[in-house]
Formats: structure tokens, sequence, C-alpha cells
């Protein structure tokens, strides 16, 4: 987890060929992931959508499970 907070494995130019569907979420005090480096891989995905969770850390097991169900399902099912 270390060596994953010092080096951006994931880059933008990484991303740019992947044309699914594909939902980038970020709860808004995370402390491992900046908004920078998610809106980056965001702007690369050609067919991203782009959500941030209010109150929610980095594990999203400590978030507001009912909401992040309802998300994925409306993501899934829509």
């Amino acid at each position: 987890m270390s060596d994953l907070g010092l080096n951006q494995y994931l880059k933008p130019e990484h991303v740019l060929e992947i044309n699914n569907p594909i939902r980038i979420a970020l709860g808004d005090r995370d402390a491992m992931v900046s908004l920078n480096e998610t809106v980056n891989i965001y702007k690369a995905l050609p067919n991203a959508q782009f959500q941030v969770y209010p109150n929610t850390l980095h594990p999203f097991e400590k978030s507001d499970v009912k909401k992040l169900a309802d998300d994925l399902k409306g993501f899934f099912y829509n």
C-alpha cells in the first residue's frame, strides 16, 4: 500500500482505449487518492461518469452502504 501511495501506477495514458461504461467514484475525504488523480483518469476514459461521495473516506465499507448500493444498481441496471 505504501508503494501505491508513492507511485502513480495508473496513469491517464493507460486507460485511453477503455470504451466500456465506467463510473469513477471518490470519497470527498479520501486520503489515499487525490481529486486531481481521480479526475485525470475520469477525463481520459471516453465513456466514463464521475461521482463524489460526501463525507466519505477511502474504505467504502465505512460509507453510506445503502447509497452506494443504490448507485451501483442504478449504474448497472439503467
